[in-house]
């Protein structure tokens, strides 16, 4: 409770700092919007009006601004929880056994309608799951390490495809490949697909279908639930009409201010 309190006095009083700024560059515009005008044509009212414009601009600028700030930080949210959500679903994998783990992956194999089969964990000759889809045959390498794959790795594997004459395979690991492993795969004779680790816990997601929990994170440039039940039309409306009070109380201001203050200064000197 206590923590709570102080994020509310610490946003009240960021909005009060915010408030009391914008005010103060308001008159400062003013006032030099005014003093020039005047010097140069002498009419206050075009300036008051002047100074409305100038104020509602930096309103809906600032609104904008909100609006976009909102939108980013949802976005940031999404994919800081789909990351998360990702890292979850690669443990499951790092806890398994090497021949586990190629189980699992033949599984998720056959899922996509592949019919695997798991080699014997010894001798088994640089691949550890055979798959066959129509009359196609591939292969498949798995490494379930949090290490980087490198291109030997990867020249060994194309290698046992060539003793196969198999001619497409999957390199599976739970880590990541180095940049000298992208290339040795593209460049092998033999066409390698790679899947490290951040792929492999997507598609296990995919696979069983695990909604993520929706971010409850207000994007709405007023928080209130009024403000939510209405229309994209009734919103821009108050947007307006919010705009032109706007104008028509800084014109008002300018415009007394300049009577009152910059005028008999203006004249006095």
């Amino acid at each position: 409770m206590t923590r709570r309190r102080r994020k509310y006095y610490s946003r009240k009083r960021d909005n009060t700092l915010t408030a009391g700024l914008f005010l103060i560059l308001f008159f400062i515009f003013s006032g030099a919007l005014s003093s020039i005008a005047l010097t140069i044509s002498n009419q206050p009212l075009l300036t008051s009006f002047l100074c409305g414009v100038l104020l509602s601009t930096i309103t809906l600028a600032t609104m904008i601004g909100r609006q976009r700030r909102k939108r980013r930080i949802l976005e940031l949210l999404k994919i800081n929880q789909d990351i998360k959500a990702t890292r979850t679903a690669l443990t499951t994998f790092e806890v398994l056994e090497p021949y586990e783990f190629e189980h699992a992956v033949a599984d998720m194999f056959e899922a996509q309608g592949y019919h695997p089969t798991v080699t014997p964990s010894r001798n088994d000759k640089g691949i550890d799951i055979y798959l066959r889809k129509g009359e196609t045959l591939f292969a498949v390498q798995c490494k379930r390490y949090q290490g980087s794959v490198g291109p030997g790795d990867i020249r060994d594997f194309a290698g046992a495809l060539d003793a196969k004459r198999i001619k497409e395979g999957f390199f599976v690991t739970t880590g990541e490949f180095t940049h000298n492993a992208h290339a040795a795969a593209k460049n092998s004779s033999r066409t390698i697909h790679l899947i490290d680790g951040q792929s492999l816990g997507k598609w296990r997601r995919k696979l069983i279908a695990t909604p993520l929990a929706p971010i409850e994170y207000n994007t709405d440039l007023i928080n209130a639930p009024w403000w939510r039940s209405l229309t994209v039309t009734q919103k821009g409306v108050l947007i307006g009409l919010g705009l032109l009070v706007v104008w028509g109380v800084a014109t008002a201001g300018a415009y007394l201010m300049m009577v009152s203050y910059v005028l008999p200064m203006l004249g006095g000197a």
